[in-house]
C-alpha cells in the first residue's frame, strides 16, 4: 500500500553519499535517503550525530534564532548532464532515533544556488512515480 505523502513537496527515496561540513569545519560521511526542492534527509550513526550536534546545540535544538547549520556536498547524476556535483548550506531541522546507532536527521536548504535547484528538480521530475 502506497503511504500518503502529507508533506508540501514530493520526497524521492535515495540512496547516495553526501558529506556534511559542520560550522567549525569538521566533514561527516553521512548516506541521503530522501530528497525533496526543500531538502534532504540523512541516515548516520550517533557519532556523526554528536559530530554535527554537539549536546549543548542538541539541547536548545530548534529555537528558530540558533539554527544548527551545516554545508551538505552531494552528486545527483541526471539524464541530461550525467553526474553532477551539489553545494548548499542547511539548517538542521529535526533528527530521529531508529535504532539503536541508526539516525535519521532532517536538513532545510537555506542556501542553493539557483541552478542547483533546478537540478534537483530536475532529478526529482526524472524519478517521480507516474
Amino acid at each position: 500500500m502506497l503511504e500518503r505523502n502529507l508533506r508540501h513537496h514530493l520526497r524521492i527515496e535515495a540512496a547516495f553519499p553526501a558529506t556534511l561540513m559542520t560550522e567549525d569545519g569538521q566533514a561527516c560521511e553521512c548516506e541521503i535517503v530522501n530528497l525533496s526542492r526543500t531538502g534532504i534527509m540523512v541516515a548516520c550513526d550517533r557519532a556523526t550525530l554528536e559530530t554535527l550536534m554537539p549536546s549543548k546545540q542538541r539541547e536548545s535544538l530548534f529555537a528558530p534564532l540558533n539554527p544548527v547549520t551545516v554545508d551538505a556536498c552531494f552528486e545527483l547524476t541526471l539524464s541530461t548532464t550525467g553526474r553532477t556535483q551539489l553545494n548548499c548550506g542547511c539548517h538542521i531541522i529535526h533528527t530521529r532515533r531508529l535504532a539503536r546507532d541508526v539516525f535519521h536527521v532532517g536538513l532545510e536548504f537555506v542556501r542553493l544556488e539557483p541552478r542547483d535547484r533546478l537540478r534537483i528538480e530536475q532529478f526529482i521530475a526524472e524519478r517521480k512515480p507516474r
